[in-house]
């Protein structure tokens, strides 16, 4: 199997990137995978994974399936003593992890998810590019860590499974919400639509 890191992680932040862009995600609580280091994540949190790649064969050298990537939602599962709707902190978890799958699921002919998937290249790709011509240090940077996402397609992007909310049991006094969202797609490194 070849190395398909890179390639993950331009899927991760593909999707990180349409989160952040629809304003249901930031850089403090979307985390593109393993590329995110161990800290400590506040909650709400989303976590995306693009699973393994496996190269679509001799009939499309290059191009590799993820076929378990997913997005993990966690979310505080505490209800404050002062608040006498018990259920509001699922309420909210429900909304919340809704609100974030919306983008990842439109569609404009009623039979693909193509749309979606025009975004997240689009949306990708937006990343290697400096708006401010270098007014902007920070956003600057941002262009040269990710100037590799040019050379980025999703060539087929589908949610299988949307998930629901279920209520986790860290240890013994921590409780959180968790919803895992199961996607699969097909890419490249290349731009090639």
């Amino acid at each position: 199997m070849a190395n398909t890191y890179d390639l993950k992680y331009k899927v991760e932040r593909a999707i990180f990137a349409l989160l952040i862009q629809n304003g249901v995600g930031t850089s403090n609580d979307t985390y593109p995978g393993e590329a995110t280091p161990d800290i400590e994540r506040t909650l709400p949190n989303q976590t995306i994974s693009a699973g393994n790649g496996i190269e679509d064969g001799d009939a499309s050298p290059g191009n590799f399936w993820f076929r378990s990537g997913e997005i993990i939602f966690h979310d505080n599962a505490i209800v404050p003593p002062d608040n006498a709707d018990k259920r509001s902190a699922f309420a909210f978890a429900q909304q919340r992890t809704s609100k974030v799958i919306d983008p990842l699921v439109m569609s404009d002919d009623l039979a693909t998810m193509d749309y979606t998937r025009r975004q997240l290249n689009a949306a990708g790709r937006a990343l290697a590019v400096d708006p401010t011509n270098g007014a902007d240090a920070t956003r600057a940077q941002v262009a040269i860590d990710n100037a590799d996402m040019v050379d980025f397609t999703l060539i087929y992007w589908r949610v299988v499974e949307r998930g629901t909310v279920k209520k986790v049991n860290k240890d013994k006094d921590t409780w959180f919400y968790e919803r895992v969202m199961g996607f699969e797609c097909l890419a490249c490194d290349s731009n090639i639509d």
